[in-house]
């Protein structure tokens, strides 16, 4: 089985740790990618969530241009 699993984030760097860390106990025997959005989060969580990010091979990320387009995304 396959899984894409879709996290729009604003600023969660404290909280996303142990989101992808229960995606992954509780994901093991599927096949899966996750990606993050990342509506325009501040600099500094920018940086932690590519250093977050790169810990976990099946993961990656898309940054939006401006506030609020996660939507538009996620609607394509």
């Amino acid at each position: 089985m396959n899984l894409s699993i879709i996290i729009p984030v604003f600023n969660e760097i404290k909280l996303l740790p142990k989101i992808l860390f229960k995606i992954i106990k509780d994901t093991k025997r599927i096949n899966k990618e996750i990606i993050i959005i990342d509506d325009c989060s501040s600099a500094v969580d920018e940086c932690e969530l590519s250093a977050l990010v790169a810990q976990f091979p099946n993961a990656s990320i898309i940054n939006t241009a401006e506030n609020g387009s996660e939507k538009l995304l996620m609607s394509q």
